[in-house]
């Protein structure tokens, strides 16, 4: 048998373990590897956990945002792909196999929990799926491909000079590198440093006695510096604000307790700090649907985001942002509409009418017309112009009027999502989801390079978030618990804070909505950080921009600290990097949501045709052609 061909996976998460199976499935109906040898590397500090994010020793208090019947990592027969379909178990089927067959405590007792499809498991879970995946990926590979794991970090790659080894892969712990064929990238969204500012904001506070936490994921976080009692400010009301309230309550001993009444009530240990919460909306992310329609949307295909007006909004480069968010918005609301005049009673020629009026008026103006009016209906609050600013022009005469506030305002996004009767909310997330639909498709046709489609793309992700991207309902009721018990306090919107270092409560917030300063010992950015290239907390990635190996496409806006909002490493379809001289190097994959290549966010969705097995595939089938083809290198 021939010298085997080696491949190098860098990541262990969901796209790493992905790539591995699509590459070992794809060789295996492969003619021209008859006859070969594949030896894939995969590396990863958490190679035995299921990669950073999903490790299986993380917090067991840190739910998944997604039902475990609606994620997997097998292909099924929706997934349009070039490799072939290979279907196995959901994580929900899996969590149901293993139950009687797994006796540790912590398993055992969380498999248990989730004993319906309609219960979110712990986040470790999502860990050891990941790692049974790839070990049954590499157990069902042909016997010519071997799989070698290693727990170490990559700290560099270079290019090497022997003939057919271009990628030479050096880990922690080892003093040769790994001489590869190919190497995939799948770190996904890494840590970044913290800007000057908040470094010294960071030494300062430490100084104090007070500390300041920069964006990071809640997994690589520590609170142990925080006593009872002291005040925190959490700065974010998105899924890191979640998960950094459940380590500070039930993490620490907290209880939640249901009274015979059915509320949901509060035991606090006492080790508990002084919570108070703040972010630019003001308000936590809508809880993620769990409703499905009973009837077919009404509003079936794009009024406004049309595949006509798309191009015409292209074809101004200097607007064409704006113009694609006028679209969008105009799209939103026709559905929204649309849907309440359903439920009003009124006739289809009414709205036909009224839709047409309305398209009309907004083609001749350039701006949204003025909402039609419309009967409410079962009180609806939501505005497709101003849900994701609910609080805007809100002010309050104490804070306890404002936890009162906020107390019908999460208990109004409950309902409402637990409501079986058809919901004008939903014909809006339909309305998203139609839009994302088209702007991709002009993405895909544009071969990447139409940065107002991913600006586009962007927004609307945000949008979705908003409304329906925040966690599963439960954790919004705990949160009432934990306002109502004293524990939490929402400080409605914000966009800056003060840092005062000769302040006993050196950070310092004035609330729009209370008109007052409250003050602070410790501080926490509560939001995931945007991803990074040039800033990137990495030592591979550090290296490889400083020597022009990748580039990055970024789309600046101005946030809190005022730095760059996103940077994607520049890739092809094929998940090529592009370099600083212009070309793409062919040896070299990079997949994950950090890339410029857009793909749907989160884990793979069962029966979706998921867009992320779709990307992983494509990759793994490239990169299985270019081995076959040496002038490909």
């Amino acid at each position: 048998m021939s010298e085997a061909t080696v491949i190098c996976i860098v990541g262990a998460g969901p796209m790493g373990s992905s790539v591995l199976e699509r590459i070992c499935s794809g060789a295996a109906v492969r003619r021209d590897w008859t006859g070969k040898r594949l030896d894939i590397h995969i590396v990863d500090p958490y190679v035995v956990e299921g990669g950073s994010i999903w490790r299986s020793s993380q917090d067991r208090n840190l739910w998944m945002n997604t039902l475990p019947d609606s994620v997997g990592l097998f292909t099924d027969e929706t997934v349009e792909c070039d490799g072939p379909i290979n279907p196995g178990p959901t994580l929900w089927q899996w969590i149901e196999a293993s139950r009687e067959a797994d006796r540790a405590s912590d398993q055992a007792r969380e498999k248990s929990r989730v004993s319906k499809r309609d219960r979110w498991p712990a986040r470790f879970l999502m860990g050891e799926y990941i790692t049974w995946f790839r070990a049954r990926a590499a157990q069902t590979a042909p016997d010519w491909v071997r799989v070698i794991e290693h727990r170490a970090k990559v700290l560099d790659i270079t290019r090497g000079h022997s003939p057919g080894r271009p990628e030479h892969v050096w880990l922690s712990g080892r003093k040769s590198p790994l001489e590869c064929d190919r190497v995939v990238l799948a770190q996904g969204n890494l840590p970044v440093l913290p800007d000057g500012n908040e470094l010294a904001m960071c030494a300062q506070a430490s100084n104090l006695g007070a500390s300041y936490v920069h964006p990071r994921h809640v997994v690589d976080e520590s609170f142990d510096h925080v006593r009872a009692g002291a005040s925190l400010l959490l700065r974010g009301l998105g899924l890191s604000f979640i998960d950094q309230v459940q380590v500070l309550t039930v993490g620490r001993g907290g209880k939640f307790v249901r009274t015979p009444e059915g509320r949901l009530t509060y035991a606090p240990s006492g080790r508990e700090p002084r919570l108070f919460a703040t972010s630019r909306s003001g308000v936590p992310l809508g809880p993620v649907p769990v409703y499905k329609f009973d009837r077919p949307p009404l509003l079936p295909d794009n009024m406004a985001v049309t595949d006509k007006a798309v191009r015409a909004a292209l074809g101004e480069p200097a607007t064409a942002f704006e113009r694609l968010t006028l679209l969008i918005v105009a799209e939103i609301e026709l559905s929204y509409l649309r849907e309440i005049s359903s439920l009003a009673g009124a006739s289809e020629s009414a709205w036909q009418s009224q839709a047409d009026s309305y398209l009309l008026q907004m083609r001749e103006t350039g701006e949204l017309p003025d909402t039609p009016t419309c009967p409410r209906v079962n009180d609806e609050p939501f505005t497709p112009r101003s849900f994701d600013k609910p609080m805007a022009g809100q002010s309050f005469e104490s804070t306890a009027a404002l936890q009162d506030w906020m107390i019908d305002y999460i208990s109004g996004s409950i309902k409402r999502v637990l409501s079986p009767a058809s919901s004008p909310q939903r014909a809006m997330l339909r309305a998203l989801s139609r839009s994302e639909a088209v702007l991709r498709r002009h993405y895909l046709q544009s071969q990447g390079e139409a940065a107002p489609l991913v600006r586009s793309l962007q927004d609307l992700r945000h949008k979705r978030q908003i409304m329906a991207g925040g966690p599963p309902w439960p954790r919004l009721e705990q949160l009432i618990a934990l306002c109502r018990a004293g524990v939490l306090t929402f400080l409605g919107p914000s966009d800056a804070f003060e840092f005062v270092p000769e302040a006993g409560m050196p950070f310092r917030l004035t609330p729009s909505a209370l008109g007052r300063s409250f003050g602070f010992l410790h501080a926490v950015e509560s939001r995931i950080p945007a991803p990074g290239v040039e800033n990137a907390d990495d030592s591979l990635r550090s290296r490889m921009w400083e020597r022009g190996e990748i580039i990055d496409r970024s789309f600046w806006r101005t946030g809190s600290t005022g730095r760059a909002g996103l940077q994607y490493l520049t890739t092809n379809g094929d998940g090529n990097p592009l370099s600083a001289t212009g070309e793409y190097i062919l040896t070299r994959h990079v997949v994950g949501g950090n890339t410029s290549v857009v793909v749907p966010p989160g884990l793979p969705r069962v029966r979706t045709n998921s867009g992320v097995l779709r990307f992983t595939d494509r990759v793994a089938q490239a990169l299985l052609r270019s081995l076959e083809d040496p002038t490909s290198e």
